[in-house]
């Protein structure tokens, strides 16, 4: 009897409501679109972490140049124990124009001289190299700023975004425009994932400098034909900063702050402008490069700085390009500057 009570109700299901199957479709469509905007979020949480794990242990992979010459800075200091020691810091003209590496004699001379410049670099950027050299321990008696005027009106964000740390981002938002460096940090980190593959071996397939910084891959000539192409791409680059040559205020701040930085840890600084040839001078807006002139002259006085104008030390076939030297180039303008700066006192290290 109760075997055949329960047989017809075997195949007996409770009819769904009139709206349930579109309301389900519906459920699903929400949770599809909620997956679909999830997953780009959950991506770029994963990568960013990821990043910031990688920039806090292996922060070689960032910035593999600024790394390799700290650590041929801190092999000729172990070299030399006691010896005063000058850092120069720039720009690409200062990478390619400074050779301490091709004085008389570069490790038995009064001072050690040291090349710690930085492709790309302009005020803020070279605030971060003098930053980091000190918090890794480098002790400069000297630090040798150099001043290029395209850089005080125009520092590339994107580039800079891709040279720093986290770590280096959150101590220089005040000399960049808000958000303008965070944008660019998190777009290049969002975009080259592949970059945290090199954590093993950050240096790989990077030429180190020489052992005082010195260019490693100096060229020795051009033919005029070269030498024009060169300077027309440099000066669509940056034709826009030579005629205005406006300090941004960023520039400004993170200059300033260098030197009290410097002032606050015993070191001598030094401004310089560095060497250009006559075609690129002449690019200049003359009124407005009067100006700069004044602006930095009137810092170099509030801070008691000394400022050196190389400017005019060489001559135009001493450049690749008229203000990128050569190889001969930079062998006369580092003489003469090493020269021109004298004896650095030794003080307590």
């Amino acid at each position: 009897m109760r075997a055949a009570l329960v047989r017809p109700l075997a195949g007996w299901r409770r009819p769904r409501p009139a709206l349930a199957r579109p309301a389900l479709r519906a459920t699903r469509a929400r949770r599809a679109r909620f997956a679909v905007l999830l997953t780009p979020l959950a991506t770029a949480l994963i990568l960013s972490a990821a990043w910031v794990g990688v920039e806090t242990v292996r922060p070689e992979v960032v910035d593999p140049d600024y790394f390799q010459r700290r650590d041929t800075l801190r092999a000729r200091v172990a070299e030399n124990p006691g010896k005063p020691l000058a850092v120069v810091i720039g720009s690409s003209r200062m990478v390619q124009g400074f050779s301490p590496d091709t004085l008389p004699d570069p490790a038995g001379g009064p001072v050690l001289w040291f090349n710690a410049s930085h492709f790309g670099a302009g005020p803020v950027l070279n605030s971060v190299v003098l930053s980091r050299l000190l918090a890794d321990g480098v002790r400069p008696d000297v630090v040798v700023f150099e001043v290029m005027p395209a850089f005080c009106v125009s520092e590339n964000a994107p580039f800079l975004a891709h040279h720093l740390t986290h770590r280096d981002l959150a101590g220089i938002h005040r000399y960049t425009p808000p958000g303008e460096l965070d944008l660019s940090y998190l777009r290049f980190r969002l975009t080259r994932p592949a970059r945290l593959t090199r954590v093993a071996e950050p240096f790989a397939g990077i030429i180190p400098p020489l052992p005082y910084g010195g260019n490693p891959t100096p060229i020795i000539d051009v033919t005029e034909e070269d030498r024009a192409a060169r300077l027309v791409v440099q000066t669509r680059a940056l034709g826009a900063a030579l005629k205005r040559v406006t300090v941004r205020p960023e520039a400004d701040r993170a200059l300033r702050a260098s030197l009290k930085l410097c002032r606050e840890r015993g070191i001598t600084p030094v401004l310089v402008f560095s060497p250009e040839g006559p075609t690129f001078r002449a690019f200049y807006n003359a009124a407005a490069l009067a100006r700069f002139e004044g602006y930095v002259a009137d810092v170099a006085r509030e801070n008691g700085v000394r400022l050196i104008d190389a400017r005019d030390w060489l001559a135009e076939s001493d450049f690749m390009d008229s203000h990128h030297p050569l190889h001969r180039g930079s062998v006369a303008f580092t003489a003469r500057l090493v020269a021109d700066l004298g004896p650095v006192s030794d003080r307590p290290r």
